[in-house]
């Protein structure tokens, strides 16, 4: 059973036999209708802090399964879990029923096993409770790893979206620390914090011009006084046509970057080609 990073299972129940699994599951388990159409799978039922996991098992003697085949219901579909007898005056083997607000479900999930009231009232009593509390543990730890991804998908998953929306802001924080602001800015904008954006936008475009600088005079970063130095004494230098091409190049990209306004521009261009 593959788990999501962060989940882990709270209870579960073995032996259990699902009463009425989709035909696309019985097709997937290796399995066929009966001849009156019945289906029903053999598997252990497990409940998580991100959802109830159906898991088939190898089935009986006379009933082979391709064991491993799953069925989930995510959490934040779960409607209700209900519980009873199934059997003559209700005294037979527990029965869950689980509802869903998943559009594709056209009817409760069925269980029928020992053990299967017990699991119920566990969902129905103090699940809540321990799914809060131990995904919290668990997402934390991703966090302390600098895991955010997983951390987000983590609280997603069981349904906390506040603390997902915090993970996502601290994430944002932690790639400005480590200067991916690119990744910083797309989670900044998945979050709509527009100011954010423009400030590291801001950063990126400045930095762009120092980079822009430093090429041109090949050295440190300098002031606007000596880059604009630099290019009319070089310009000055008596060269080929390659050679003016590459310096109005050069100017032009301090132009772009803005380190040089318009008129400069045209000044320095026209010394460069000696006019």
């Amino acid at each position: 059973m593959k788990l999501n990073p962060g989940e882990i299972v709270l209870k579960s129940v073995d032996g259990v036999m699902y009463d009425n699994p989709s035909l696309d599951l019985v097709t997937r388990a290796g399995q066929t209708p009966d001849g009156l159409g019945v289906m029903n799978l053999q598997g252990n039922l497990h409940l998580t802090n991100h959802r109830i996991l159906f898991e088939t098992h190898g089935g009986s003697f006379l009933d082979k399964q391709t064991p491993g085949v799953t069925e989930e219901i995510t959490f934040t579909y779960i409607e209700d879990v209900l519980s009873e007898k199934w059997g003559l005056f209700g005294m037979g083997t527990p029965k869950v029923e689980i509802k869903t607000k998943d559009p594709t479900m056209k009817e409760p999930f069925k269980f029928i096993g020992v053990g299967a009231d017990e699991w119920a009232g566990y969902y129905n009593n103090t699940y809540s409770q321990d799914r809060v509390s131990k995904t919290k543990t668990e997402c934390e730890e991703l966090i302390s790893e600098k895991d955010f991804e997983s951390a987000i998908l983590c609280f997603e998953k069981a349904g906390m979206e506040n603390e997902a929306l915090v993970c996502k802001k601290d994430y944002a924080k932690y790639c400005e620390e480590i200067m991916d602001l690119n990744k910083a800015i797309n989670i900044y904008e998945e979050l709509k914090m527009s100011d954010e954006v423009v400030r590291l936008r801001t950063i990126i475009k400045d930095e762009s011009k120092i980079k822009v600088t430093q090429k041109v005079v090949h050295g440190d970063e300098v002031t606007n006084t000596e880059i604009k130095d630099s290019v009319v004494s070089k310009s000055n230098i008596g060269s080929g046509g390659d050679d003016k091409l590459t310096k109005i190049k050069e100017l032009k990209e301090l132009h772009d970057a803005g380190a040089i306004d318009d008129d400069e521009f045209k000044q320095m261009k026209k010394e460069i080609l000696g006019k």
